[in-house]
């Protein structure tokens, strides 16, 4: 990405908008084309431009809306990285959450994990996706200490937190965990739903008790 990166340096003056309103459409017709690198490079010589907030937001939303859909985790990291260090400040609450959410989906889970714990309001939506995030790479005890932290901020999970919580049960594997969360969906009305019952029995067979699923699926 570096080279790629560097070769669009020398025709970024070429590319350069006059304004801060066709920098904007630059940068959103860029990443309706997926192309990234361009967009990525337009936006981190051209955001000063931008001086306006409402049009910051809107490349910001943009670029995280391009790199959630490619899964690209270098894009992902290296806007992050510049927001970081030079204008996070301005995001508007939305899309920090949307922030978190595209870092934990492209596999940048360190980066959202701190992000997330350093905002003042997180909703449900971010804090499963870094669940999910390490639930995904096997990293269960991770996945249910970010749980343990959204429970402590009283935010509610919802069927797809639940997923990601089975998921996490079953790769430590933890039986005990697994059925307590189970008893949660199943109060909330979550475990009727299809793809959460699939990966119950997905935990419980990873957990070695089968039997555990039949006893639950009798109580539904």
């Amino acid at each position: 990405m570096r080279a790629a990166m560097e070769g669009i340096g020398n025709t970024h003056h070429h590319l350069v908008p006059k304004t801060a309103t066709t920098t904007v459409f630059h940068i959103d017709a860029l990443c309706r084309k997926c192309e990234l690198d361009k967009a990525l490079n337009l936006a981190l010589y051209d955001m000063p431009i931008c001086s306006n907030t409402t049009d910051y937001n809107k490349v910001c939303l943009s670029l995280l809306k391009a790199c959630h859909k490619a899964r690209s985790f270098p894009h992902a990291k290296a806007f992050y990285d510049h927001l970081t260090f030079h204008r996070q400040t301005v995001l508007i609450e939305s899309l920090r959450n949307d922030l978190v959410v595209t870092l934990a989906k492209c596999g940048a889970l360190h980066d959202a994990h701190q992000l997330l714990l350093s905002m003042p309001l997180c909703t449900v939506h971010s804090w499963t996706a870094v669940i999910a995030g390490y639930a995904d790479q096997s990293r269960g005890q991770d996945a249910l200490f970010i749980y343990s932290l959204m429970q402590e901020e009283g935010v509610k999970p919802d069927e797809y937190t639940y997923v990601a919580l089975f998921k996490a049960c079953g790769s430590i594997p933890d039986l005990e965990r697994g059925v307590n969360l189970h008893s949660l969906a199943m109060r909330e009305g979550y475990s009727s739903y299809t793809f959460v019952g699939n990966t119950l029995i997905a935990m419980y067979g990873k957990c070695g008790s089968v039997k555990e699923a039949e006893n639950f699926s009798m109580l539904d």
